[in-house]
Parts: structure tokens; C-alpha cells; sequence
């Protein structure tokens, strides 16, 4: 689900496909958002039936620690960044450092955003994990069109750093 919209697919849908696209790319981590978004009332014992989900889809290429990893430690894994109620299953979402401008009215304004987000966390406290979503829509724009112009402009920003000592 997104909000209340099903996308036609289950967790372990999601994790049998990632977990394909890390056996042909181990050198890739995967990022995964998980939290309950429907029902509007939460269910009881969600929490003990995610983690069973995702330990036995997982065959143990996954990371559910509350600390943030180096990327040596997650390379052929997913990472589980959680928003749960009570339970810890991974990185809690709200201790990251997040920009998600995700309402754009301005493609510049988006990418300056995202832009000053990367350069904080280029130098910021490693024990914080930085999430800059460069992707988003809008009343004047669609996703495909964010993804034209933001995109671009972050690969250049991050090659003009390469080499340098930065946290990302």
C-alpha cells in the first residue's frame, strides 16, 4: 500500500525481487521503507508478523539493526529503515536526516534543496544516515520530468566530489 492505495503486489513479492537484484548486483544495498499504512487502525501484532516475513524471505541478507552500517556491512543487502509504533526492526525512520521535497513547483528549487541536503551530509556525523530523495511531483510536473532534470544535476554534484573524504 501507498497511503490507501494497494499496488497490486505483497512484501514478500518485494523482497523475493530485491533480493534478486542484489544476487546480480552484490556490490548494491537497497534501502527499505516499511511501516503499516493501512488499515487506519493499527492491527495487532503487526510487528511479530513483518519481522517473521522478513526473516524468512531474507535468508539472512538483511540488516535490521538499529545502528546506521558502513556500506562494507550492507553491500548484498536490504536495509530496513522502520516506522513502526513500538517496535525496532531496523533504522528508525525518524532518527534520519531526511530531505523529501517531494511537492515540487519549482524543478530548481527541488534540486537546490536536495543539492544542500547532500552537502550537509558530505560532512556530517557518520552515525546518522542522510536520506535526500531526489524524486518528486507536482501540479506542474510528473515524476518522469523530476527525474530528467534532478537526476542529471546529482550525478554531476557527486562526480565533482568524488575523491574527496564526504559521508554519503
Amino acid at each position: 500500500y501507498h497511503l490507501c492505495a494497494f499496488q497490486r503486489v505483497s512484501l514478500r513479492g518485494v523482497l523475493r525481487r530485491t533480493l534478486r537484484f542484489l544476487r546480480a548486483h552484490p556490490g548494491e544495498a537497497v534501502l527499505m521503507r516499511i511501516k503499516e499504512e493501512l488499515p487506519i487502525f493499527p492491527r495487532p501484532r503487526f510487528a511479530a508478523r513483518l519481522q517473521r516475513c522478513l526473516l524468512e524471505e531474507s535468508r539472512g541478507r538483511l540488516w535490521c539493526r538499529e545502528e546506521v552500517p558502513t556500506l562494507g556491512q550492507v553491500r548484498g543487502k536490504i536495509v530496513v529503515l522502520e516506522a513502526l509504533e513500538r517496535e525496532v526492526l531496523g533504522i528508525p525512520y525518524e532518527r534520519l536526516s531526511i530531505s523529501d521535497a517531494w511537492n515540487v513547483l519549482s524543478l530548481e528549487r527541488k534540486w537546490a534543496r536536495a543539492q544542500r541536503h547532500l552537502d550537509a551530509a558530505a560532512s556530517g556525523d557518520p552515525a546518522t544516515m542522510h536520506l535526500t530523495f531526489c524524486s518528486g511531483n507536482g501540479l506542474f510536473t510528473c515524476p518522469e520530468d523530476v527525474a530528467r532534470f534532478v537526476n542529471p544535476q546529482c550525478y554531476q554534484h557527486l562526480q565533482r566530489c568524488s575523491g574527496q573524504p564526504v559521508c554519503w
